[in-house]
This record gives C-alpha cells, sequence and structure tokens, in this order.
C-alpha cells in the first residue's frame, strides 16, 4: 500500500502552463492534487493530461475555479492576469465566475504590487478571496512569501508549503508581490557591483580570476559571486535571468519606491543600466552581461 500525500484528495485550479506553471503542475501532481488547468495552447495541455491521470484539461478559466477548492494563475503580466481572472469581453470566460463565494484565487505569477492590490480588491467586492504568492526559481527551491489574510493564508498553506522548503505569510495582500519586487532590486544592484568590481579589477591589472578567487570564501560569496561572476569573467551570457526581464523588475521596483515617496540613488542607476542595455539590443542576454555595459561605459547612464 502506497504512503499518502499531503494533498491526496484535493483538487487545485491551475491556469497557465508556462515555465512556472509546468514547474508547479509537477510538485503538485507529484503530492497527490488533483489538477483542473487551462492554458491557451490547448495540445500542450491535452499532453500534459494524457501523460498524468490527475490533471484534467477545462475550457476556460471559469471552468478550473468551478471545479477546485483554489484556484493558483501563473501568468506573466498584469493585463494577461486581469484577462484569466475577470472577462473585458463580458463573456463570463474568467475565473472569477466559476469561483464560489469565499473561495480562493492565488496570483503566483510577477504582477505589480499595486495591481495585485487593485485585483484584490475586485475579486473581494464578488465575494471571493484573493491571495499573491509569486512563484519563483527562488521560491520553489527556498522560501516563499504569500500576501493575504491570516485565514486565507491557512487555507493556502497546504499547497504552497509543497511548493517551497518555507513559506511565509508576508503580510497583506501586496506584500507577497512586493518581497519578490525588492528581491530582484537588490539583486540587481549586487550584479551591478560585482561588474563594477571586475572591471575596476580590470583597470587596475588584475585577471578576474584572482578577483573571483579571493572572495569566494568571502562575505560576499554566493550565488551572485559563483554563477554571474563566472559568466562575466568567460564572457558567456547565454540562459539565466535575462537583461530584458531584470529591466522590468527593476522598474516595478522604482514604481513601489515612487508610490512609497521614496527617491533610492542606487536603484535608479542600476534600472538605467539595465534599460541602456536593452536599448542597445542586448534585452535577451543574461544579466551577466551587465558587464559589458560597466566596462565600457564607466559613468553613470543619463
Amino acid at each position: 500500500m502506497s504512503a499518502q500525500k499531503p494533498l491526496d484528495g484535493r483538487r487545485i485550479g491551475l491556469v497557465g502552463l508556462g515555465r512556472r506553471g509546468l514547474a508547479v503542475a509537477r510538485k503538485l501532481t507529484e503530492s497527490g492534487a488533483r489538477l483542473h488547468v487551462w492554458t491557451q495552447n490547448t495540445a500542450k495541455a491535452v499532453g500534459l493530461a494524457e501523460a498524468h491521470p490527475l490533471i484534467e484539461v477545462e475550457p476556460c478559466p471559469r471552468d478550473v475555479a468551478r471545479y477546485t477548492e483554489a484556484t493558483l494563475v501563473a501568468v506573466n503580466n498584469d493585463s494577461a492576469l486581469e484577462r484569466v481572472v475577470f472577462d473585458p469581453d463580458e463573456d463570463r470566460y474568467g475565473a472569477l465566475h466559476g469561483t464560489p463565494p469565499e473561495g480562493l484565487i492565488v496570483d503566483i505569477g510577477e504582477t505589480t504590487p499595486q495591481s495585485t492590490r487593485n485585483f484584490a480588491d475586485r475579486v473581494r467586492q464578488s465575494g471571493r478571496i484573493w491571495i499573491d504568492a509569486p512563484i519563483t526559481e527562488a521560491a520553489l527551491g527556498g522560501t516563499l512569501s504569500a500576501g493575504g489574510t491570516d485565514m486565507a493564508f491557512a487555507r493556502i498553506w497546504p499547497v504552497l508549503r509543497v511548493l517551497a522548503a518555507k513559506a511565509l505569510h508576508a503580510g497583506p495582500v501586496g506584500a507577497g508581490q512586493a518581497i519578490r519586487t525588492c528581491s530582484a532590486a537588490i539583486h540587481g544592484q549586487m550584479v551591478q557591483a560585482l561588474a563594477e568590481g571586475l572591471a575596476l579589477a580590470a583597470a587596475s591589472g588584475v585577471e578576474a580570476e584572482a578577483l573571483l578567487a579571493a572572495l569566494a570564501d568571502s562575505a560576499v560569496g554566493g550565488a551572485v559571486l559563483n554563477e554571474t561572476g563566472r559568466r562575466m569573467a568567460d564572457r558567456e551570457f547565454r540562459a539565466g535571468r535575462t537583461v530584458r526581464m531584470q529591466a522590468a523588475l527593476t522598474d516595478q521596483a522604482e514604481a513601489l519606491a515612487g508610490a512609497a515617496g521614496l527617491s533610492l540613488g542606487g536603484l535608479k542607476s542600476n534600472a538605467a543600466h539595465w534599460n541602456a542595455l536593452v536599448e542597445n539590443g542586448q534585452g535577451d542576454l543574461d544579466i551577466s552581461s551587465l558587464i559589458l555595459e560597466i566596462a565600457e561605459n564607466p559613468k553613470d547612464p543619463e
């Protein structure tokens, strides 16, 4: 007799089967959940369901929500999220129209904090409940931060705990997306600091290998140094998080700071570097390519 799994017998909805959605689907089904899914690419959804008996494909987001206790929405931007949750064409297609009273809709994509709060207000007016719990690659292997009420977090916690090593209730709605945005801003500035250090070393006659080796066991060691630093030294800029993605995340952080009345000079400088790379046609390179902008442009972009 097989051991019981943590989500045995639970029905979860999942809208969106991109890279994030597929990773979530795998973890949930491995934990015993039955998934009702929808994505724009019907063939992709059908292929996934044919390969896994715990997955059923629904004709639209509304029907995903109709048969499940919580609907996770894994889309990449605010407009896509609005489209699949609500119904801009007034055809009752969105997940909101299938969600029962007091039902859960969970934003696990990369939405701006203000947008997720606005969507939460609209959902709340209909008697449903919104939670933001962005799923990133780092969250899947570490800590997942969620925003919502205590009761809503308690209800979704059994699902979140199988998606990450730790699920943290970060505060009210919007807190999860705010933490994701702040984390991305910190990461971006760490990459900039590393690029500037390598550029300074090169200008001082020090090889990149020597600097990286010296830093390996220091307080600044870690993933940014080990992975991004290596790519900078080797001028290997494929794969990983792209410059375009980082530019968008940093712009979100600037908007968040502006809404809070903060003027953050380091963040502003960092955003200018990422946007300069995008404008120069390097948006699809890995973020380690910032070394090119730093080395070739020693002054902050105007």
